[in-house]
């Protein structure tokens, strides 16, 4: 015999769940979220400084990541406290972009310490070339979102209006770029 059992008695409607919490609520317990990560981060920033056998290459690449994500929370906070600092979305889109791209060292450097002799007088100059990819091409990237965004030569339609959606794109954008991509 077989025993059906309905998709009600095992699974939660979160639609139904998440609409009878407030909004207010949802923005108090991201922000709290936020300011704890805040204060781990920070932690974890003030070990990696403290302890020298942290400082290496991978352990200053970490910092910087760890940096980069600090910041991003901290406007992340400061710009759900306050719409009206619009200017902070294009910083925020910087540390968020520097995070992405320490993050992607990151990874390369462990690819390259299994996969290379690493001799330790190329580390200045390894850490140099990492610095340059990670916070270089972020403000490259700031740079060009910065002139989309305001000038008349890309049609109104493809520019992101961070500072005019309170986010890095409009929902409609977010929904054809994700289809797109």
């Amino acid at each position: 015999s077989v025993i059906t059992v309905s998709q009600q008695s095992y699974c939660f409607n979160r639609s139904h769940i998440l609409s009878e919490i407030s909004d207010d609520l949802k923005g108090t317990v991201i922000t709290i979220a936020n300011i704890t990560s805040i204060v781990f981060m920070l932690l974890t920033l003030i070990i990696y400084l403290c302890i020298p056998e942290l400082r290496n290459v991978h352990g200053k690449c970490f910092i910087c990541y760890v940096f980069s994500m600090l910041c991003s929370y901290t406007l992340l906070v400061f710009t759900k406290l306050d719409y009206k600092l619009y200017y902070c979305y294009y910083y925020q889109y910087f540390w968020i972009m520097t995070g992405f791209f320490w993050l992607n060292v990151l990874c390369f450097d462990i690819f390259w310490k299994f996969s290379n002799d690493v001799v330790k007088k190329d580390e200045r100059k390894r850490l140099l070339k990492y610095s340059l990819y990670a916070w270089g091409c972020p403000m490259l990237l700031l740079g060009l979102i910065i002139l989309i965004d305001n000038t008349s030569f890309v049609p109104k339609d493809f520019r992101p209006n961070i500072t005019a959606d309170h986010c890095y794109f409009g929902m409609r954008k977010i929904i054809f770029i994700s289809c797109v991509t």
